[in-house]
């Protein structure tokens, strides 16, 4: 018996048409207690924002689904794992080489106009933040089996939220100084999770109208539809989707990460931006995956600083990490910044402000494989949005 991510078509993607469905398979919609998996009760979840069950299935099951109408495409659950490395942690009074990240991308020169990305909700998908006097928390969920509490057990999560908006103590600043951080814990003390978990909070994410997620995590394989669904609406509902793209060049499997290289072709809003790792010279690290398998895969949006980064950690300390997942919450910041300078505009628009506003790197054509469109420049970004204020707004979601 294995999970199942059950995608299943628009015009079945609601409680009612999901039960319908199930009978109709010759499944109870409502069996639970009796039947374990992994220790949990077997039961069905929908995400109703996304229009996804999850569910553990014996093989005859899953072969049933399959052939239902309803059913868009089924996946096996997949694994999912951070994607930075500690270097080193403790204590620190204050470092004054602690802003080279934030100088690299011209954020210090942001602030001082009055951008912090102030109110702005940004959700970190990822293993939970530490209580730590550089953050602040506005909430959360856990999604961790057995875990009730969002905060977090392993420090990557914490990381990655101060490289977001930490508080500047110590000298150690986010990106966003005054965005407003929710934890959404989807991977245990060890780093690893399931691609439900992280679906889930996506889910929770728009039920709770956050404005950007921050996803540090991935796993080694071809894009999902799981994934790809998810992302839309996200896009849908005026939420900028920002994944690292994996720390996998020169391995087997040396392109873009799930969720990173999520792609339609035709449909951008299926695709989040994806963040590669540069050092403190703007050279692609020599781990920072690119590129994709085929040409349907979604590629290298855009890179920032990834390597040797100073933030917040466990037990009100710091540390130095490094890896693509510490790229990808510079860029999440950047788009609170983005977002706080022209309320309402969609995320589509938001990527693109970013892209254009990016220094190029590497070699011509631009985007190209390692860098993207380039390193995020905060003073372009923010200020071309302040000269655009022709583009079109979009409605907020109701609730």
């Amino acid at each position: 018996m294995k999970r199942y991510i059950i995608t299943l078509s628009e015009a079945h993607d609601d409680m009612e048409r999901v039960q319908g469905a199930l009978i109709r398979m010759g499944l109870n919609p409502g069996r639970a207690a009796e039947e374990l998996f992994e220790g949990q009760p077997r039961e069905f979840t929908f995400l109703p924002e996304l229009g996804i069950l999850i569910a553990a299935l014996s093989e005859i099951e899953m072969e049933t689904i399959e052939q239902d109408g309803a059913v868009l495409a089924i996946e096996e659950d997949g694994k999912e794992q951070i994607l930075g490395v500690v270097e080193r942690s403790g204590s620190i009074l204050h470092n004054s080489t602690a802003l080279w990240n934030m100088q690299l991308i011209r954020a210090d020169v942001v602030w001082p106009t009055g951008k912090f990305g102030t109110g702005i909700r940004v959700a970190v998908i990822d293993t939970g933040i530490a209580e730590h006097p550089n953050l602040h928390i506005y909430g959360g969920q856990s999604y961790v089996a057995g875990v009730q509490s969002y905060a977090d057990d392993n420090g990557h999560g914490t990381h990655c939220a101060g490289i977001i908006a930490g508080k500047g103590r110590n000298n150690v600043f986010g990106v966003a100084i005054g965005a407003h951080l929710y934890a959404v814990k989807a991977l245990d003390s060890t780093g690893s999770g399931s691609t439900s978990a992280i679906l889930s909070g996506m889910d929770w994410c728009i039920q709770n109208r956050m404005q950007v997620i921050s996803i540090s995590l991935g796993g080694r394989r071809a894009p999902d539809i799981g994934y790809i669904r998810a992302i839309k609406k996200c896009h849908d509902n005026n939420i900028v989707v920002v994944c690292a793209s994996g720390n996998s060049f020169g391995s087997a499997f040396p392109w873009v990460n799930a969720p990173a290289n999520s792609f339609t072709r035709g449909d951008d809003l299926e695709s989040p931006i994806a963040v590669a790792s540069v050092d403190r010279n703007k050279v692609v690290a020599g781990s920072s995956s690119r590129g994709g398998q085929t040409a349907d895969w979604n590629q290298i949006n855009l890179s920032a600083p990834g390597v040797s980064i100073l933030s917040t950690f466990l037990n009100f300390g710091y540390a130095t990490m490094s890896g693509t997942s510490m790229a990808c919450p510079h860029v999440a910041g950047l788009a609170a910044l983005v977002l706080e300078a022209y309320p309402g505009i969609a995320p589509p628009i938001v990527m693109a402000l970013m892209a254009t506003s990016a220094t190029p790197l590497g070699t011509a054509p631009y985007p190209n494989e390692p860098y993207g469109h380039g390193i995020i420049d905060c003073v372009n970004a923010v200020g071309l949005v302040q000269a655009k204020r022709e583009l079109p707004r979009v409605t907020s979601p109701s609730g």
